[in-house]
């Protein structure tokens, strides 16, 4: 037996959405466990660790926009789409 062997419960209803999308993938689901775990470990950003480093990171995301127009209260996708059907 392989000692690097893990077993995690799940609800049924992940289960299912992990045996779909694996099969859709024509991949065995610890295949596709290990490829989502992979992508996640070299390409996912840490989720932050407090309230503080989240905020720290949205101000950090909207350096440089102070120059952009506010938006009116009442603006909608309809504005952004008036002339298109």
């Amino acid at each position: 037996m392989n000692s690097n062997l893990t077993t995690i419960e799940v609800s049924p209803e992940i289960a299912e959405t992990l045996k779909a999308k694996a099969m859709a993938r024509q991949l065995p689901i610890d295949n596709y466990l290990r490829t989502l775990l992979e992508n996640d470990m070299t390409n996912g950003s840490p989720l932050p660790s407090s309230l503080e480093e989240f905020e720290h990171n949205l101000d950090e995301l909207a350096k440089g926009t102070e120059h952009l127009p506010i938006l009116p209260s009442d603006f909608s996708r309809a504005d952004i789409y008036a002339d298109h059907d």
